[in-house]
C-alpha cells in the first residue's frame, strides 16, 4: 500500500492551486481526488492482471493499434522518443515516430522496434493509423510549424492526441484548431 505520503504529495493535487490560470488544469482538478485515492490503494500484479485482457495466442502485432508519434524537433528528440516508448510499453502493436532526422539515430538504438522516420518537410502516415500523438518535443521554429500545420491536413485518424508542444501552438494559433472540424 502506497504511503500517505505519496498521496498527500500527488502532482495532480497540485493542479488546484494553478486552476484559475488554466481551464484545462481547471478541469482536470476536479478529478485529480479521485485520481490520487485511486493510485494510492492497494496495488499489486493479482489485482493488475485481472484489468488486463489476454492476448490470444495467435495474435499478431498489427491486432493491437497502430500509432504515430509526430514530434523532436533538432534537440528536443527525447519527448518522441520517449513518447514512443511509452506506447510500446503500453501494448500498442505498431508504434511509428515522425521526428527530426538528427533523432532517428538516437531513437532506433534505444527502442529499434519503433519505425522511426526523419522527415524534412511532409509526414509519411503510415496507413491504418489509430492513433496520433503529436506534439512532444515540439518548439517554436519552422520545422515544428511546419510538421505542426502538416497534422491538420490528415484525415480519417480514429484518435488525435495533442500534447504540451502542439497545444502551445494551439494556444498561439487558434484559426489552425479550427482547421479539425472543417
Amino acid at each position: 500500500m502506497l504511503s500517505s505520503a505519496y498521496t498527500d504529495s500527488c502532482p495532480l493535487q497540485k493542479l488546484r492551486v494553478v486552476a484559475p490560470l488554466f481551464s484545462l488544469a481547471n478541469t482536470l482538478s476536479r478529478f485529480s481526488t479521485d485520481i490520487c485515492l485511486y493510485m494510492s490503494q492497494e496495488f499489486n500484479f493479482d489485482s493488475i492482471a485481472i484489468k488486463i485482457p489476454k492476448r490470444l495466442e495467435n495474435s499478431h502485432k498489427g491486432n493491437f493499434g497502430k500509432v504515430l508519434v509526430v514530434g523532436g524537433s533538432d534537440g528536443m528528440g527525447g519527448a518522441g522518443i520517449l513518447s514512443s516508448e511509452a506506447c510500446l510499453f503500453c501494448g500498442a502493436g505498431l508504434v511509428h515516430l515522425n521526428t527530426h532526422p538528427s533523432n532517428v539515430e538516437a531513437s532506433l538504438i534505444r527502442n529499434p522496434e519503433v519505425m522511426a522516420l526523419g522527415i524534412n518537410k511532409s509526414l509519411s502516415i503510415p496507413v491504418d493509423i489509430n492513433v496520433l500523438l503529436c506534439g512532444p518535443g515540439l518548439k517554436n521554429d519552422e520545422w515544428s510549424n511546419n510538421i505542426f500545420n502538416e497534422v491538420f491536413k490528415i484525415k480519417n485518424i480514429e484518435t488525435l492526441i495533442f500534447d504540451a508542444g502542439a497545444g502551445l501552438k494551439i494556444v498561439v494559433e487558434p484559426d489552425s484548431f479550427a482547421l479539425l472540424s472543417a
